[in-house]
């Protein structure tokens, strides 16, 4: 069996971090060195290095999980708009990135700066309360 991933880690709880949403084949984190406030991560809960390793199913449900975050983000922080990027250079745990960005530079690799706990956690709660209130259609 392969080691927990620092993202296995932070959904079980053995990691410090903002565990925004769960479900049986996905979780939803915050960044925590964010390019912009809400910046966030979706990972498969399954160890595939690279998201098109999913089998179909599970890559449509991570993918729709991302489109409904990326509208909650939109309307929470009211970007330009939402860039989704799957690098997948530095972990060897597949996951999606979802930044809130004004501009193209918001998206480069060196931007993010690590934050205090109580800013992630202001950031987390923001978007708890919109998860919970969320008027978009969501997952299926």
């Amino acid at each position: 069996d392969m080691a927990d991933s620092i993202f296995t880690k932070i959904e079980k709880g053995e990691v410090p971090g903002e565990v925004l949403y769960r479900d049986e084949l996905c979780f939803a984190i915050l960044d925590i060195a964010p390019h912009r406030p809400g910046h966030m991560l979706v990972i498969p809960r399954e160890q595939a290095l690279r998201v098109y390793d999913l089998p179909l199913e599970h890559y449509n449900h991570l993918m729709d999980v991302v489109r409904w975050f990326a509208t909650i983000l939109e309307h929470e922080f009211t970007p330009k708009a939402v860039s989704i990027i799957m690098a997948g250079l530095q972990l060897d745990h597949a996951h999606v990135h979802l930044i809130p960005v004004e501009e193209e530079s918001d998206v480069d690799s060196g931007k993010g700066v690590m934050i205090e706990k109580s800013e992630l956690a202001l950031i987390a709660a923001k978007l708890r309360g919109a998860i919970a209130q969320s008027p978009f259609e969501t997952v299926q």
